[in-house]
């Protein structure tokens, strides 16, 4: 027999070699793996931070998106490097264009050297770890959580972005675009609370059917309201009480039922009107303030008036004839239909007892908000909520 005497060394040493390397990967990826994921975290935060910024302050999101990139570490460090590039998203084929306006979304990139343990016996002393997230700011939300139960017309938005009133189309990007671009005071109407007495006043200065059209409602769309209910216009409606407390929403309110495009909702006026203007009150305390005045309330937060930005429903329906609103003619009861979802900054009530034409008048603009809730990129909002899409 050969002599196979140091055999069991050189097998030794060969194993030796085997696990170390074994040892460099496990523990070394691990420690990869583990910076990925906190990278990552901070591309996420970050991105979603700048997204919301756009809709924001858009000059600043850059330097929202480091600060918060910076929040985060990696292994207890601060994360090395912050790329940031603004651009547009294209929900269609769910791309992001670099540096395309109109800016509606972010995309981040960090970077970190990790220095290697193990493995840098084998000549690699450390590795650059990266992670990209894109966020878009211009999510539609089309069931917003704890909308307000009031609805404005949708004719009235339509007309203020070019188009015939009596259209009803839907809105394109390129209009919310346009609303957001838009000064204050091109946005800014007033609507008369629902009130079949007013329908035959006339105001030249205000446009044709003003009266008729320019009216906003009361809309029941508490916990017993049921989407595609047959029976919704002749259910019970609410009492004044109940519709205060989902008109002030949380922390002591309550929370309206999710609506969405097409929706019928239904709305019964007159026991509502001091629960409206009380529901508005209790919007401004949320807000820190009071609403003050006599014929004139606006909410004031230390000497100061601050208006009061509602997430409501964009009311329409079918118009047998273009002057005539689809609730015309419907007595006491009103069954309209949700175009979409939005926003409605109040700014005053006109509170005149003595005058109808005045009576519980609601001025203020539509705008583009924040919110939260259910997105769908198909359908047109101007209630918009930043959502990582990548």
């Amino acid at each position: 027999m050969r002599n196979r005497r140091g055999a069991i060394v050189v097998m030794t040493g060969i194993f030796i070699v085997a696990l170390m390397l074994i040892a460099a990967i496990s523990v070394d990826a691990s420690r990869i793996f583990a910076a990925k994921n906190e990278l990552q975290t901070a591309s996420d935060a970050a991105a979603l931070a700048a997204a919301l910024q756009l809709l924001e302050d858009p000059d600043t999101y850059a330097d929202t998106a480091r600060v918060y990139a910076r929040r985060n570490q990696v292994e207890q460090h601060l994360v090395d490097s912050v790329e940031v590039e603004y651009g547009v998203w294209m929900a269609a084929d769910r791309s992001f264009v670099p540096g395309g306006e109109p800016r509606d979304a972010v995309r981040v990139t960090t970077r970190h050297p990790l220095p290697l343990s193990l493995a840098r016996v084998f000549g690699d002393s450390s590795v650059t770890v990266s992670a990209t997230a894109v966020a878009w700011s211009a999510g539609p939300v089309m069931e917003p959580q704890c909308i307000k139960p009031i609805a404005v017309p949708y004719s009235r938005i339509l007309e203020m972005l070019g188009h015939p009133y009596w259209s009803d189309i839907a809105l394109t990007e390129d209009d919310i675009r346009a609303l957001r671009e838009m000064p204050v005071a091109q946005r800014r109407w007033h609507f008369h609370y629902a009130d079949e007495d007013n329908q035959e006043l006339e105001a030249p200065q205000y446009g044709e059917f003003h009266f008729k059209r320019d009216q906003y409602f009361p809309i029941d769309i508490d916990s017993t309201w049921e989407r595609g209910d047959p029976g919704m216009f002749t259910r019970p409606s609410i009492d004044p009480d109940t519709y205060r407390s989902y008109l002030e929403g949380p922390p002591d309110g309550r929370c309206s039922q999710r609506v969405r495009t097409g929706d019928a909702v239904r709305s019964e006026p007159e026991p509502k009107m001091q629960a409206m203007r009380d529901g508005l009150d209790a919007v401004c305390r949320n807000l820190g303030g009071a609403l003050q005045g006599s014929s004139e309330l606006t909410c004031r937060v230390g000497g100061e008036t601050v208006p009061m930005p509602l997430q409501v429903v964009y009311w329409t329906g079918e118009l047998p004839e273009r002057e005539w609103p689809s609730w015309y003619d419907a007595g006491s009861r009103s069954l309209m239909y949700t175009r979409m979802t939005g926003s409605f900054v109040v700014e005053k009530l006109d509170w005149n007892t003595g005058d109808a034409m005045a009576h519980a008048r609601m001025w203020g603009y539509f705008d583009v908000q924040p919110a939260f809730g259910v997105v769908d990129d198909t359908a047109p909002s101007t209630l918009l909520r930043p959502v990582l899409v990548r």
